[in-house]
């Protein structure tokens, strides 16, 4: 997956999860459901330096943008691509948007993996903030934390032209090493042919000249034909299929 599709995947993952009513069972994704901004994505933030202060407790849906960042890239990685320091505000809508304008990452057109923001009914503040998931057919489908009914963590889906939408802020993507493909299996070594010096077989050796009168009379008698090529493996031994054969013609002979 590419760093976005990772990104939207760890935050879809967490669709559904429920703000509690109190501070306990942070982890349980329906269990002590409540309006009163309990979330344990403020509560894994408030263990590091990323926020200036604890956040849990309060609105929160800056908070979960930014934990899905966290959570996906680590600390080191997510503060690169974000442009968000140690100690920041980055739980308040326009800060988490100035941190994206800072690094040059506010868009007009969105695509997955984008941190949307809304502008409040007047228009005149920052007041909410998710992630893009989908852009098509004229929409952008997000998912967005401290939202919905019941609150939480919901997606949405709204027309590109809806006027509380006030653009879309893009992490450095390029910023992220390639993941490297899974390594394969080793291919079949290719079979080559053999070198001809290597693999032509050595002639047969020499036969005593004591023998060379009777060699030339088996010859002449047809009792041995040799290979064609005038080898006729003189030294080597006879099979019991050969010294039929050899019998057999020496029988013929008149």
């Amino acid at each position: 997956m590419t760093p976005a599709e990772r990104l939207v995947a760890t935050a879809l993952a967490e669709n559904g999860y429920r703000e509690k009513a109190s501070n306990a069972n942070l982890d349980s994704p329906t269990a002590n459901a409540g309006t009163a901004n309990w979330n344990k994505f403020a509560a894994e933030l408030d263990k590091t330096d990323i926020m200036n202060g604890p956040k849990n407790g309060y609105d929160w849906c800056a908070c979960f943008v930014v934990w899905c960042f966290y959570k996906t890239f680590g600390l080191e990685l997510f503060r690169k691509i974000t442009g968000i320091p140690a100690k920041s505000a980055a739980a308040g809508v326009g800060f988490l948007r100035q941190y994206f304008s800072n690094i040059g990452g506010l868009v007009s057109v969105p695509q997955p993996g984008d941190v949307i923001f809304f502008r409040n009914a007047a228009g005149n503040a920052w007041q909410h903030t998710g992630i893009v998931t989908k852009v098509a057919d004229g929409c952008v489908e997000t998912v967005e934390g401290n939202a919905g009914t019941p609150q939480g963590v919901n997606t949405f889906r709204y027309a590109l032209g809806y006027n509380r939408i006030g653009g879309y802020g893009r992490a450095k993507w390029d910023l992220i090493p390639e993941e490297k493909p899974a390594a394969s299996a080793s291919p079949a070594p290719s079979v080559t042919s053999p070198d001809p010096a290597i693999s032509k077989p050595s002639p047969a050796p020499e036969a005593s000249s004591w023998s060379a009168e009777a060699r030339s009379w088996a010859i002449q008698k047809g009792l041995f034909s040799g290979d064609g090529n005038g080898n006729y493996d003189w030294l080597g031994n006879v099979t019991r299929e050969q010294l039929a054969v050899l019998l057999y013609k020496y029988s013929q002979l008149k």
